[in-house]
């Protein structure tokens, strides 16, 4: 599979937020409830606009395949990833995360 990424815009929430919600994606996250598009919407903004973290799309030619995102925090960087439902359970996590560090580097 050819996966291609790039940084993440406004076009982008929609997707983001529908996968951030997704029921799977709520049970391996450190906050498991659902969140309202508003509030995400707002959060999303914010995001976009801080020069300390990275919101990533990873995609196909057709199809945006997953979302990463990198959050600093002092020394620290927490890495989110988050796979659409048609990609998942094929080992895409690695090639993702590598994808990412090449990106941010």
């Amino acid at each position: 599979m050819n996966l291609k990424i790039r940084q993440a815009n406004i076009k982008d929430a929609k997707f983001i937020y529908s996968l951030r919600n997704d029921f799977i994606s709520r049970k391996n996250s450190q906050n498991s409830k659902k969140i309202k598009y508003a509030d995400h919407l707002d959060w999303f903004r914010k995001q976009l606009n801080n020069k300390k973290n990275k919101i990533f799309i990873v995609h196909t030619s057709l199809l945006k395949v997953s979302y990463i995102r990198f959050d600093k925090k002092d020394f620290f960087i927490r890495v989110s990833i988050a796979i659409n439902k048609k990609f998942r359970k094929k080992d895409l996590s690695y090639n993702i995360l590598h994808l990412a560090e090449k990106k941010v580097n």
